[in-house]
């Protein structure tokens, strides 16, 4: 009996994560924090852009709002190549290849090693729906505070998760997150 690729994905990335809240990395991480002297405090902030291209227009739109609400940032994009590189001012965009992402949904070590040659304060995960390779640069990243939609699979990851309504559209989502973080 063949197991579909899809399954034999979703049960190997499901041990990873299971490895991952085993480390030593994992249990060390620090639970409680002030969230708003995070905020302040950042200087450097990762976007991770969903790898749908219908869904990258709306993260555009919000990392434009980010962009103009924390002027202060320096703002890095992680974007698929098929959902189209953003043309945002003053960013850095990194390009995620086909071939940067293993067949499993792992981003390679020497795609990893470049995106994380300086140290992100924050990573933002602007997938509205759960993306294991958004999943894997959000827990390689090593920032202090983590931001993402609710997702279950993302619970244990990240540090701050926003539940949006089932009605919102794209850009109420975005809008959401935006308003939330200048709040803080």
């Amino acid at each position: 009996m063949l197991i579909p690729m899809k399954k034999l994905n979703q049960f190997l990335q499901s041990i990873y994560l299971l490895l991952f809240k085993s480390s030593k990395k994992f249990k060390q991480k620090d639970k409680l924090f002030n969230i708003c002297d995070k905020m302040q405090a950042a200087k450097d902030v990762l976007l991770c852009f969903p790898s749908e291209p219908n869904a990258a227009s709306f993260a555009l739109s919000t990392a434009r709002e980010l962009q103009a609400a924390f002027q202060s940032w320096h703002i890095t994009v992680c974007v698929a190549e098929t959902a189209n590189a953003p043309g945002l001012r003053n960013a850095t965009i990194i390009l995620r290849t086909e071939k940067d992402v293993s067949i499993y949904g792992l981003p390679k070590k020497a795609f990893s090693k470049n995106l994380f040659q300086s140290r992100f304060d924050i990573v933002i995960d602007l997938d509205l729906d759960y993306d294991f390779t958004n999943l894997a640069l959000v827990i390689n990243s090593e920032a202090d505070l983590q931001i993402g939609y609710f997702a279950h699979e993302r619970e244990d990851f990240y540090n701050f998760l926003l539940r949006q309504k089932t009605s919102a559209s794209p850009e109420q989502a975005g809008q959401m997150l935006v308003n939330t973080l200048k709040s803080l």
